[in-house]
């Protein structure tokens, strides 16, 4: 359903705005998440949130025929795209 309709946005913008997704195929570490564990859950093979700013910024700066893609983490971080392994610490 997701890759359906980032396609049919992507045909029907087409020219005017890129219509890409990016798949969250790894766990993330973020204040709001965080709120929701327990306090003793281990979050040691969690993500920073810096990697979405690498895989934004990335999709920011393709052009604009570049559109109708769904892409993963995992798939960005073999590209180069997103740094290697981080690791989230609760604060």
């Amino acid at each position: 359903a997701l890759e359906g309709m980032t396609q049919a946005l992507a045909h029907d913008l087409s020219g005017k705005v890129a219509v890409n997704c990016i798949r969250i195929d790894m766990p993330i570490w973020t204040e709001g998440f965080d709120a929701t564990l327990p306090a003793n859950f281990d979050t040691s093979f969690f993500e920073d949130a810096v990697i979405m700013i690498d895989a934004v910024a990335w999709l920011a700066r393709q052009e604009l025929g570049y559109t109708g893609h769904v892409l993963t983490l995992g798939e960005l971080r073999e590209r180069g795209v997103v740094r290697g392994s981080t690791r989230a610490t609760r604060s």
